[in-house]
């Protein structure tokens, strides 16, 4: 991806948190090639390429057997190509992204699962960097704060099972200096992996 080979740096300062508007709930649409664990993507339509327009620190989602893992594709200093740009500038000169892998939001255990590790992820960023709870953002928060291009996620999807990004915040704030990091540490229902 030329985003990783741009090679530019940030000091992380903040946290988006994206959901992929999509429903399709495996990684390995947007991360190849297949580790043997990701699965391998039959349309080769996966984000690593020289002509992507777009690149997340990390994904969260299924791979191959059902788990649900973070998968990091990014170093976390690397500048992103994640949420666009709004009047007032962008979130990627400053801010850690990444992906939830969304279904056809109607999985609640799913959804569950997946925005808890997107729960841990946070709480392990916010100590390693020490990036305050209250600058962590869903995309939707980013546009309406000008540093954003205009969409809903992830909140299109929290409504869905009664979630928020105010709850969010607060779930993650309770790990704060709990959590190891999830791209290595076990989960309670996976073994994340870093790519």
């Amino acid at each position: 991806n030329d985003c990783y080979k741009a090679g530019r740096k940030i000091k992380p300062s903040g946290i988006v948190v994206h959901s992929t508007g999509a429903n399709n709930p495996f990684i390995r649409r947007y991360v190849g090639p297949d580790d043997g664990i990701l699965g391998k993507n039959q349309y080769n339509n996966h984000w690593n390429k020289a002509d992507a327009t777009k690149c997340m620190h990390a994904f969260i989602g299924k791979v191959a057997d059902g788990r649900v893992m973070v998968y990091q594709t990014l170093p976390w200093d690397h500048r992103c190509w994640g949420v666009g740009s709004g009047k007032n500038g962008s979130y990627n000169n400053s801010h850690i992204q990444f992906e939830i892998c969304e279904d056809g939001l109607t999985n609640e255990a799913y959804y569950k699962e997946a925005f808890s590790l997107a729960q841990r992820l946070c709480a392990f960023l916010c100590a390693e960097y020490g990036i305050s709870v209250s600058n962590i953002v869903g995309h939707y928060e980013a546009a309406s704060a000008g540093y954003a291009s205009n969409h809903g996620d992830p909140r299109n999807w929290q409504k869905k099972f009664g979630g928020s990004m105010d709850q969010f915040r607060a779930d993650v704030k309770a790990m704060l200096g709990q959590v190891e990091d999830p791209t290595t540490a076990s989960a309670p229902a996976s073994k994340p992996a870093k790519t």
